[in-house]
């Protein structure tokens, strides 16, 4: 799934016979609990809500699923940092997996 028709294009270009739908993170079409896992990868910049895009991805993930964030970002809260501290000039590289069965009450684990 993408926001953007140009990526969902390319993705098709490169991936063809593969089903790649248009969409927005911060309001899915999915039921709850519709997907055994979720991931996002280096794409967190692009939610234009970061918090209601996060909780939608919790929200489609099956109870004992899981959902990953792979992202690397200027990270501007401890969260995102994994309440490390920031090199100066180093991108963060964050890998992020929270536990659905958390979702109201998020947990990170930081790996």
């Amino acid at each position: 799934m993408d926001c953007s028709p140009v990526m969902l294009a390319e993705a098709r270009r490169i991936v063809p016979g593969s089903s790649f739908t248009l969409g927005d993170v911060c309001a899915l079409r999915h039921e709850d609990g519709a997907f055994d896992a979720v991931t996002t990868v280096y794409t967190l910049r692009n939610f234009p809500d970061l918090e209601r895009g996060v909780r939608e991805m919790y929200r489609v993930t099956k109870p004992g699923g899981v959902v990953v964030i792979l992202d690397a970002f200027p990270a501007q809260n401890a969260l995102m940092r994994g309440g490390g501290t920031r090199r100066p000039h180093t991108p963060d590289t964050t890998t992020l997996t929270v536990s659905p069965a958390s979702i109201h009450t998020p947990r990170p684990v930081i790996g």
